[in-house]
């Protein structure tokens, strides 16, 4: 990821991408700022804790929400490169906040094979249009780091005959 993000950086494989697509976000359109990178945010964590969406009193502030996992949308952003990204991890830059969102249509209008991830992982292939709806929600594990395994736990006392 490095490398591509290196070779990115320096040959702007996105550059002009607010001219190449069309975003309509909860039945309206958009209008992008030039910007290489249009990123899509269920949780306020990106490219290995990047935090690209507003906390505390500067999300209370306008019409920005907090990031939440649980209130059926998800927040949208666009970065205008990999150096601008750089500098979020650190908290020079922000990236441009465009809203939150319940369902998001991306087109393709431009005749060029754009990259996409998903989860973080790159998808191959050229897409046209891209669909974007909040479904549901799921519950996840995560493992309790103050839990003790039960190989560690005492045995419990026997009692006394």
């Amino acid at each position: 990821y490095f490398l591509d993000g290196l070779k990115d950086s320096i040959s702007h494989s996105c550059r002009n991408l607010h001219s190449k697509v069309e975003v309509i976000a909860d039945g309206n359109q958009l209008t992008l700022s030039p910007c290489e990178e249009v990123v899509i945010l269920n949780v306020n964590s990106y490219a290995g804790g990047i935090s690209l969406w507003p906390t505390g009193r500067a999300a209370a502030t306008g019409e920005r929400g907090p990031s939440l996992t649980d209130d059926g949308k998800f927040e949208v952003v666009t970065v205008t490169g990999s150096f601008q990204m750089g500098a979020a991890k650190f908290g020079l830059q922000k990236p441009a906040c465009l809203g939150q969102y319940s369902q998001m249509v991306i087109r393709n209008t431009s005749e060029d094979e754009l990259p996409l991830q998903v989860d973080g992982e790159p998808k191959a292939g050229d897409f046209k249009v891209l669909t974007v709806d909040y479904i549901g929600q799921a519950s996840m594990l995560r493992k309790d780091k103050n839990a003790v395994p039960e190989s560690f736990k005492a045995p419990p006392p026997q009692p006394s005959k």
